[in-house]
């Protein structure tokens, strides 16, 4: 607690605490709203989205916590890869590297499949995942839920089909 004759031993500290509760109590002020109904506040707009708004190549890193899926992709895996999106709803390529639970050697996964992208940022995608790779799930359809940002340079994604995993993808 500050008392008095602390304040009074250090001046300098007496100014720097009177100048730190200023500044803290114009920003209180100027972060709170007014309930006067003449004072107005200015909202900046999102930009609208659409489907054209998510092309070209995005880096993707997948997590995936819990699946129902048959084969070795209802492990606990995490992976990354690339897509390659069209801007016109297609996902014409990409490549998914999955590291499954107790597994040294990644099953690798090319993918192709569609997407859409509604004015609001959210969307869905469904991924066609198909695999060459010796001991791995030759193929798997995941339904995805989307949601874009800063213009369609970063997507985060949630399977929507029953899996508990989740990804993000950034634009190279």
């Amino acid at each position: 607690m500050l008392t008095d004759q602390y304040l009074r031993e250090d001046p300098m500290r007496t100014r720097i605490l009177l100048c730190a509760t200023s500044t803290a109590l114009l920003l209180l002020s100027a972060c709170s709203g007014s309930s006067s109904s003449s004072n107005s506040q200015t909202v900046m707009a999102q930009s609208s989205y659409s489907t054209s708004s998510l092309s070209g190549t995005y880096s993707v890193v997948w997590t995936n916590v819990a699946s129902f899926e048959k084969g070795n992709l209802n492990d606990f895996y995490t992976g990354v890869g690339t897509l390659q999106l069209n801007g016109s709803g297609s996902i014409t390529a990409g490549t998914l590297s999955l590291y499954i639970e107790a597994s040294t050697t990644p099953c690798v996964y090319s993918v192709t499949g569609t997407y859409s992208l509604q004015s609001t940022a959210l969307g869905t995608a469904s991924l066609n995942l198909s695999s060459s790779t010796n001991g791995c799930t030759t193929a798997a359809t995941w339904q995805i839920a989307l949601a874009a940002a800063d213009g369609g340079l970063a997507i985060q994604m949630a399977r929507s089909d029953g899996s508990v995993s989740s990804g993000s993808a950034i634009k190279q």
